[in-house]
């Protein structure tokens, strides 16, 4: 009885796995050599992570997922940032942070200029971001780059 209890918990877990792996996003490129030659066809964009930790402390653990025109990007945790490059033009994004449960939002940017600075942080049922041309005070100091 006990062995068959094994095989049961065995045959479930695998298949949650094989499930798992067919739910995977294609990830996003980040078009680095492209830039180098087409400098004026893409804005760089930084992405960082300022929610308030003591209202969700989930973000320094699991953190803010970012999705670019269905792409995944990668999960930003507290005080993390990342550079990446787009395409100029418009584009959907995608943000989600887990609570208790996941929340997710899509937005539909347009990005023209050359340089964009992004802080994303968690709401109560949602996300959050704020588009700048300018990074805070210290920023270099406070937050971590993420190599991508």
């Amino acid at each position: 009885m006990r062995a068959t209890n094994y095989k049961f918990i065995l045959l479930i877990l695998t298949s949650v796995l094989l499930l798992s792996c067919g739910t995977v996003h294609h990830i996003y490129k980040n078009p680095i050599d492209e830039v180098k030659v087409n400098r004026d066809q893409y804005s760089k964009i930084i992405f960082y992570n300022n929610t308030n930790l003591a209202l969700y402390p989930s973000s320094s653990a699991i953190g803010i997922g970012i999705f670019i025109d269905g792409k995944y990007v990668t999960k930003l945790k507290w005080r993390r940032y990342i550079e990446l490059y787009v395409e100029k033009g418009s584009h959907k994004l995608e943000l989600y942070h887990w609570d208790v449960f996941k929340f997710t939002d899509n937005y539909n940017m347009k990005f023209d200029n050359d340089e964009y600075a992004i802080e994303l942080y968690c709401k109560p049922v949602s996300n959050g971001y704020i588009i700048t041309n300018q990074l805070p005070m210290d920023f270099h100091v406070n937050y971590l780059k993420i190599d991508y």
